[in-house]
């Protein structure tokens, strides 16, 4: 697990949400004519791999993803970046705990770039006291409170996913940044049916 805790640049929101979301429209994630409820179930669902991504100790090493997509590639290699950047990504990365709160703020992002939405960091806060459950269902009540317009639950959902991330030990963006260049390459629709 990534324990380092780095000063890390603020990200702009906004210009992250509009690269999310134009990745997911050329993947084909937005063709068809589908409700902001389906979109935030999506959230929801990436809530819910998180969860079993902690319940099965399946932490990321960030270290070990650097050293090997950092390493110069043998000569006998022929393999190119990309192709090698997934793989280091599937072997240390993909389905831990971060890679699925980064999905999770990846798929609020392209929300927001689909509808525009201006987002701005708020202040929310976490507890380690409390179990990793108990502050995701904190989440998923932003999420579902449709007292709330969603630009505002998206825009909360964001900073809470990133103080949990951070109250967990690890730069939230480091990953989200990791896994959306993953995802460049991925094919329609990532393979699903939605």
């Amino acid at each position: 697990m990534d324990t380092t805790k780095t000063k890390h640049e603020p990200v702009n929101l906004q210009e992250l949400a509009a690269k999310v979301h134009n990745n997911a429209v050329k993947h084909g994630w937005w063709e068809d004519n589908l409700s902001d409820e389906h979109y935030l179930m999506l959230v929801i669902s990436e809530l819910a791999e998180a969860i079993e991504a902690d319940r099965k100790g399946r932490m990321a090493s960030k270290v070990w993803f650097e050293q090997m997509i950092n390493e110069t590639p043998s000569s006998h290699e022929a393999a190119t970046y990309e192709e090698r950047y997934a793989y280091w990504f599937e072997a240390y990365i993909k389905d831990t705990l971060q890679d699925e709160l980064a999905d999770t703020v990846i798929r609020l992002l392209d929300l927001a770039g689909a509808h525009g939405y201006t987002l701005i960091y708020c202040c929310v806060g976490f507890s380690r006291q409390r179990a990793f459950t108990e502050n995701v269902w904190e989440i998923v009540q932003v999420v579902t409170n449709s007292n709330l317009p969603v630009s505002t639950r998206v825009m909360l959902s964001i900073a809470m996913v990133d103080v949990l991330a951070n109250t967990y030990g690890f730069n939230l963006w480091w990953y989200v940044e990791k896994k959306m260049e993953y995802n460049i390459s991925r094919p329609y629709k990532h393979g699903k049916k939605y």
